[in-house]
Parts: C-alpha cells; sequence; structure tokens
C-alpha cells in the first residue's frame, strides 16, 4: 500500500508563519518544533541562512542537515514565502519520510480519499464515512 499524506509529519509555512515573515526582512531566525513522528515525540531545530541573494531554512533533525530554499512571491496584498523542495517544486508543505523533507510528488504520497474506489457502493459508503470522520475531527479541534 501506498504512504499516506495523512500519516506524514508535513512542515508547513503555517507552521512558520512568523519565522517566514522574519526570514524575508533578513532578520536571523531560531527555532523548533515539538511534533510526533513514527509514534515517537520528536524536535526539529530549525534557522534561517542567507547566501547570495537566496534564503534557506537550515534544519537539524537527522546527522545530516537539510537546507531547504525558501521563494518569494510578491502579490497585491504583500509576498509571499513558499518552500522549495529538492526537485524544484514551489509548495506550502513539504513532508517528513525516512529522514527528509521533500514534496508529496518526490516521496510519492497519496491521499487516502484517492484510494477509495466511489464507482462500487461499498465503495461509495466508505468514502462518505471517512469524509464525515474528517469533519467530526476538524469540528472537535475547532476553538469555541
Amino acid at each position: 500500500m501506498a504512504e499516506l499524506v495523512e500519516n506524514s509529519f508535513a512542515l508547513s509555512t503555517h507552521l512558520l508563519k512568523k519565522d517566514l515573515r522574519k526570514a524575508r526582512e533578513k532578520e536571523t531566525v531560531d527555532g523548533y518544533l515539538n511534533f510526533s513522528h513514527n509514534g515517537k515525540s520528536s524536535v526539529l531545530d530549525y534557522s534561517t541562512e542567507y547566501e547570495n541573494d537566496n534564503s534557506y531554512l537550515a534544519i537539524n533533525f537527522t546527522e545530516i542537515p537539510q537546507r531547504i530554499l525558501l521563494s518569494e512571491q510578491k502579490l497585491t496584498f504583500g509576498t509571499r514565502t513558499y518552500l522549495t523542495c529538492k526537485c524544484g517544486y514551489r509548495t506550502n508543505a513539504l513532508y517528513l519520510n525516512k529522514g527528509i523533507f521533500a514534496c508529496r510528488k518526490c516521496h510519492k504520497l497519496q491521499y487516502e480519499s484517492t484510494t477509495i474506489n466511489q464507482a462500487s457502493k461499498h465503495g461509495k459508503f466508505i468514502y462518505q464515512q471517512s469524509q464525515i470522520l474528517k469533519l467530526i475531527a476538524i469540528r472537535e479541534s475547532m476553538g469555541r
């Protein structure tokens, strides 16, 4: 069975929002994230590095540190920062698999909903039930 996006830790621009804003202004950023990976709690240390005109997010998770290129896009209301995978794909989230952060295409990750055959009666029922369970989980995590 293929690896699923839902079972992988995602390093997203949403998690790093404030630090990415500082990185756009060329300020020094040092931080860490606590998360659960493979059933164990883990810590991800990160910092920003600047080389020529490029900004990088340096990640210390395994013995080999990883550098992720930060690319920017000007919008009408400001600037958006993207994480750039080693394949060159700009994305909002990089997924952790085998100790390396990469896009879901490089890791060959699939969404759970794409593994269900919706053409059959049973598949349609399973798909609807999984969508309901996702909505319930989202509603439970909402702050009132």
